[in-house]
């Protein structure tokens, strides 16, 4: 099996996938596409040619050459962790890792610039018969920061340029689907929405970006 990344063929705001369908009903053909998509990255990730040896991801968007892309991206298979796996008392972080390797319909529903978190602050109460004594303890309060963040960005769109500083919201709210399969092994399309963050969040919007016809180099 031959899979060749090819560079975008469009220029920068032209967003010539946008004649994608937003909702994918032909199954069979994008899940085909996905298995093939994620052999290919398997057997080839970290013997890639160029500047980056390894990747997270890759959309659809960038191993085809036509105006009907499905909207779907492979990640690569240690970011999917099943939910049986993360430790007791963290089960709520169980969104950092991905439900299954190939990700279908994947949209960002909100990218706040701020967001309002506990972060731990510095209390000092003083006796108030004795103005010299004072007790100090750390307490965690609520607090507006920034969700903006910039990181270093590679893209195997253009597997021999050097990563970029980018600047990414390190939580977002996203929507997307994934196949599994019901009790009686028949396919089943899950959705989830909700909120993620890091690594997960980052992938997302690199991604999301190649569906707008959008890339690290070219915006």
């Amino acid at each position: 099996m031959s899979m060749e990344i090819t560079r975008p063929h469009h220029e920068s705001g032209l967003g010539i996938y946008a004649k994608s369908v937003p909702v994918i009903k032909d199954w069979d053909t994008a899940e085909g596409i996905a298995k093939e998509m994620i052999e290919w990255m398997d057997t080839t990730n970290g013997n890639f040619k160029g500047e980056f040896k390894k990747a997270f991801a890759m959309a659809h968007a960038q191993v085809v050459d036509h105006d009907h892309p499905y909207k779907l991206f492979v990640v690569d298979k240690e970011l999917v962790v099943p939910a049986s796996k993360v430790p007791k008392g963290k089960q709520n972080h169980v969104n950092t890792f991905f439900e299954a390797q190939a990700i279908f319909n994947c949209e960002i529903l909100e990218a706040p610039d701020k967001v309002t978190r506990k972060v731990p602050q510095r209390k000092v109460t003083r006796d108030p018969k004795n103005k010299l004594q004072a007790t100090v303890e750390m307490v965690m309060e609520d607090k507006q920061i920034s969700n903006v963040i910039e990181v270093p960005e590679g893209c195997m769109s253009f597997p021999h340029r050097s990563e970029r500083n980018m600047k990414r919201c390190y939580t977002v709210k996203v929507r997307y689907q994934w196949v599994g399969k019901n009790l009686l092994g028949m396919r089943k399309v899950e959705t989830f929405e909700g909120w993620v963050e890091g690594l997960k969040a980052h992938i997302i919007q690199h991604e999301c970006e190649h569906f707008d016809g959008k890339n690290i180099h070219f915006r």
